[in-house]
């Protein structure tokens, strides 16, 4: 089998941690042909045919020392139709330069390539705003970029949390009581002066208890969630900054949440799901790059890296 993962550049990824390289040392060991290229790298060529969509590529492979995780042997443009799967886990935000890729990709598909996460259920998915489908089981949410509205909204609840819309690993995000002096401030800055929309939500206290990440793969729930507890002084439990990490069972509800949101979004071509959720409350749908595959592998007794090509198996038709 032959896959291209459009990722982030793979000099700057953490073979420890990274779930796109948890993913690409799982596909060597089942001897499939791994290829990586950036979205900056992707191409459009238009002639008296269909347009076809073409990648500088990296064919990589395992090298076993400690200053390096794998060896590019081989730079090549290539049509994406010669891959069996392309896989696009670039970072966020998605901002122009990742919508363009994602209506390049789009062009692709209708070639016949396999592209997931679908490019075009990417450009109208936002992770944050994708919550809002499943009103039923989120906090009290506000988006705005209204400094009068998200100054009253603040007044309802004794704490609140500001987010941006388009970033990641909690960056940008602010915990607040509501009577901070800060919150104009703060509001102003997140807007960048009341010209860019931001989340503002309830606080949910059960985040001392830790975020959960449950995982869907192809419709797949994964039977545990990464629970990761913020540090001692935090409330943002993501690892990128400093959350412990542990495995539990889902809970009932986790498992009500997950089930929903796979009716609802694996039918459009999301074939990695990464949900957060707080006590009972869903906060963000991942879809651009999910994490926590490593930690669940480590952490519990799940062979996530067989359940995800077993799955991307089952897309290709293949047994």
């Amino acid at each position: 089998m032959k896959i291209l993962y459009i990722c982030d550049p793979i000099d700057k990824l953490n073979p420890q941690k990274d779930s796109t390289v948890f993913l690409i040392e799982k596909a060597w060991e089942r001897g499939y042909e791994t290829s990586v290229c950036t979205i900056n790298e992707l191409s459009v060529v238009s002639s008296s045919k269909n347009p076809s969509v073409y990648a500088k590529t990296n064919l990589i492979s395992r090298v076993n020392d400690n200053y390096r995780w794998c060896r590019a042997n081989h730079l090549e443009t290539k049509n994406l139709t010669e891959f069996d799967i392309v896989f696009i886990r670039t970072d966020p935000p998605f901002d122009e330069k990742y919508s363009t890729a994602s209506l390049m990709l789009q062009i692709a598909e209708k070639n016949g390539v396999k592209v997931f996460n679908s490019p075009q259920a990417l450009v109208n998915h936002n992770e944050k705003l994708s919550t809002l489908d499943f009103h039923h089981y989120i906090p009290p949410t506000l988006v705005s970029s209204e400094k009068s509205e998200l100054y009253d909204f603040t007044k309802s609840f004794k704490k609140i949390v500001f987010k941006p819309l388009n970033e990641m690993g909690g960056s940008g995000v602010f915990v607040v009581k509501s009577s901070d002096p800060n919150i104009p401030a703060i509001i102003e800055t997140l807007t960048k002066k009341s010209s860019t929309k931001i989340i503002v939500q309830k606080f949910l206290p059960e985040i001392q208890d830790g975020d959960k990440r449950v995982l869907i793969l192809n419709g797949e729930i994964v039977e545990c969630c990464l629970t990761r507890t913020p540090k001692k002084g935090s409330y943002i439990g993501n690892l990128a900054a400093g959350g412990h990490a542990s495995i539990k069972p889902l809970t009932t509800t986790d498992r009500q949440i997950a089930l929903k949101v796979s009716e609802t979004l694996a039918p459009v071509g999301f074939f990695i799901l990464g949900l957060d959720i707080i006590g009972k409350n869903l906060t963000e749908i991942n879809v651009t790059s999910p994490t926590g595959f490593r930690e669940i592998n480590n952490l519990s007794e799940i062979n996530i890296g067989e359940i995800f090509y077993n799955q991307v198996n089952n897309v290709l038709g293949k047994t």
